[in-house]
């Protein structure tokens, strides 16, 4: 079973109830990405029982993780829904959170020249110009200790 985001929260749902009406003979594998109810960092889970009627949201706890089912749970780091702070009283970690709770629409991969997502403002800037920088470099491996450099290949 696959569950991104949201559907992470369902997939959850569903890895408890087969865990107390397991179906003979069946093996199920579950694969969530940015689940809300990562054990040890979802949003869902840091704040357990706690229900906000006027959106209708249930903190339900975290994904069992002994159920003997296989799960792969992947998160970004700061993500604010997947990796909530532990101590929310930290305001930079609060900070990292917030910032992370708007990501891109689909998952990416980080790419040299396009920007890391929105809300992150002037650190697309710093991060593109640490990159052309690095790119430009003309410089060479560390020499070994008794050994010489070797080359890189570049003309």
């Amino acid at each position: 079973m696959y569950g991104y985001s949201q559907s992470a929260t369902v997939a959850t749902v569903e890895k408890r109830f087969l865990a107390q009406n397991p179906v003979p003979g069946t093996t199920v594998g579950f694969n969530l990405i940015a689940n809300p109810n990562r054990p040890d960092g979802g949003i869902l889970e840091r704040f357990a029982g706690l229900y906000i009627p006027i959106v209708g949201v249930t903190f339900n706890g975290a994904t069992p993780t002994d159920t003997g089912m296989p799960t792969v749970d992947v998160a970004r780091e700061y993500d604010g829904w997947a990796d909530f702070p532990t101590n929310p009283l930290n305001p930079l970690a609060d900070v990292k959170a917030g910032l992370g709770i708007d990501p891109p629409k689909k998952p990416t991969t980080p790419t040299v020249g396009k920007p890391l997502g929105p809300g992150l403002g002037g650190l697309n800037k710093l991060v593109s110009s640490i990159a052309g920088a690095l790119k430009n470099s003309s410089a060479r491996p560390p020499v070994a200790a008794g050994g010489a450099a070797g080359s890189t290949g570049d003309k």
